[in-house]
C-alpha cells in the first residue's frame, strides 16, 4: 500500500511539474501557409516531428481537414491494388524510424510510368483533402494533386 501510494505521489509530482505557465515573452510561430499561397496545410514548411503528428492529424480526424488545400513533401510511392494504381507521398519522423503516406490521386491522367518520378524520389504534392468509401471503409487522400520533383 505505501508503495503504490508513493508512485502515485511520484506520477502527480511528475504531472505537476509539466503544467508550467508559458512566460511572457512566448511568440507564437509563424503559420504554416500564408493567406495569398492558397495552401491551408503547408507540411513543407514543418519539422520533420511535427509533419508526422500532421499527417498522424489528418488520419485520425480527416474531418477538420476536409476540403482544405494540402501540401506535402516526401518519398514518391506507388502501389498496385486490385481496384487500380495507388499514388502516395510517404512523410517519415525525425528518426526515420516510422513512415506515414498520404494517398494522392494526381490531376489529369498522366500516363503511368512516363509522366511519374521513379519510386523512392522525393516529391512535392498539392491536392484538396478528400475522403472516399471502398467496400465497409472510408479512406482519405489528396484529390486533383500536383506533383513535382524536389530540387536535388
Amino acid at each position: 500500500m505505501r508503495a503504490r501510494l508513493a508512485g502515485l505521489l511520484a506520477v502527480l509530482m511528475l504531472l505537476a511539474g509539466c503544467a508550467r505557465e508559458i512566460p511572457s515573452t512566448y511568440i507564437p510561430p509563424e503559420p504554416t501557409a500564408t493567406p495569398d499561397s492558397g495552401i491551408d496545410v503547408d507540411l513543407t514548411a514543418l519539422s520533420s516531428t511535427m509533419v508526422f503528428a500532421e499527417v498522424y492529424n489528418m488520419l485520425d480526424c480527416p474531418e477538420d481537414y476536409l476540403g482544405k488545400t494540402i501540401r506535402a513533401a516526401g518519398e514518391f510511392a506507388v502501389y498496385d491494388d486490385p481496384d487500380g494504381r495507388l499514388y502516395a507521398v510517404v512523410v517519415q519522423d525525425a528518426l526515420a524510424c516510422c513512415a506515414q503516406g498520404l494517398e494522392f490521386v494526381p490531376a489529369g491522367e498522366p500516363a503511368w510510368p512516363e509522366e511519374f518520378p521513379e519510386p523512392g524520389q522525393t516529391v512535392t504534392v498539392e491536392g484538396t483533402f478528400a475522403m472516399y468509401r471502398q467496400g465497409n471503409f472510408e479512406f482519405c487522400h489528396l484529390a486533383d494533386a500536383s506533383m513535382t520533383l524536389a530540387a536535388e
